[in-house]
């Protein structure tokens, strides 16, 4: 975060990069290298981001995106960078471009990190798009600052190994679903709510039943204050090398709680072919809260 930004900020992490927005912009749209957000309905803010190999060159990376706008009234065309830009992105190689239409006009920059071979296109939309474009650009990091990659979007966030890669995610009203992968191992984080519809007539142990296949599973009841919290640990049985190979993805450990202040409710599953690493389950729940 810049240490100018305003305190009205939040912050928005995804897959390797980090950035501070106002409280109105939520994401619109996400893909795996990909933000689209919003504010109050209208696009504000587009971020593309990707590894280079071998050399960089703005030159041939802002002639694709013209490519892309040749339709606009004003088709993309590379600019001096705006003034009060210049110290937000000071970090980077910075190529500043801009385009118009009818209805939207955009200004942005593709920003080259050579420390960790990234590169960047981020752009804002006006009307939408305000002063605070200079605290965004300021903010924004793309790799991580310490051991743990940050994720944070809408109500949500934790902190991963950076082994861990995103294989799927889905975001639906009132269930999110984030599966990552490394190695053998499978961590599956999800989120519910409104907990007391969902929990309306039923247990929290009733719910994993239903959402997580639990009917069979002994799982383990504990409180922590007003949080109740359930937990399932697998058999924890030696396989050969073999068996290793041909066993199936199980579910080695899970973990479920609800957060009544926040009216939602968590879980965390491990999957994989041998015993997960011990304390895995805990290390990544620990991270794991509703923002």
């Amino acid at each position: 975060m810049a240490a100018d930004a305003p305190q009205d900020f939040k912050t928005i992490a995804w897959n390797g990069i980090s950035f501070r927005v106002p409280q109105p912009w939520e994401a619109l749209r996400l893909g795996k290298n990909y933000l689209m957000l919003e504010d109050r309905g209208r696009p504000t803010m587009e971020v593309k981001w990707g590894a280079i190999r071998g050399r960089f060159s703005a030159d041939r990376q802002l002639k694709r995106l013209a490519a892309a706008s040749r339709k606009a009234d004003q088709p993309l065309r590379g600019g001096a960078l705006p003034r009060h830009w210049r110290r937000a992105v000071a970090a980077y190689e910075v190529t500043a471009f801009a385009w118009a239409d009818r209805q939207v006009r955009a200004e942005g920059v593709l920003l080259y990190c050579a420390t960790c071979g990234t590169a960047s296109m981020v752009q804002f939309f006006s009307p939408a798009a305000t002063e605070a474009t200079a605290a965004v650009l300021a903010s924004f990091r793309d790799h991580p600052g310490g051991e743990r990659v940050a994720w944070q979007v809408f109500d949500i966030g934790f902190r991963l190994a950076p082994r861990y890669r995103l294989d799927q995610f889905r975001f639906e009203p009132g269930q999110y679903r984030l599966v990552f992968r490394a190695g053998g191992e499978v961590v599956t984080l999800l989120r519910w709510g409104p907990a007391n519809v969902l929990l309306a007539g039923g247990s929290l142990c009733d719910f994993a039943a239903r959402r997580m296949g639990g009917a069979h599973r002994p799982w383990r009841e504990q409180r922590d204050g007003d949080i109740q919290v359930l937990e399932w640990h697998g058999p924890r049985t030696p396989l050969s090398p073999w068996r290793r190979v041909m066993a199936p993805m199980q579910v080695q450990a899970a973990r479920l709680w609800h957060l009544p202040r926040q009216n939602r409710i968590l879980a965390v599953t491990i999957e994989a072919r041998r015993p997960a690493t011990e304390g895995l389950l805990e290390d990544v729940c620990s991270t794991y809260v509703v923002v």
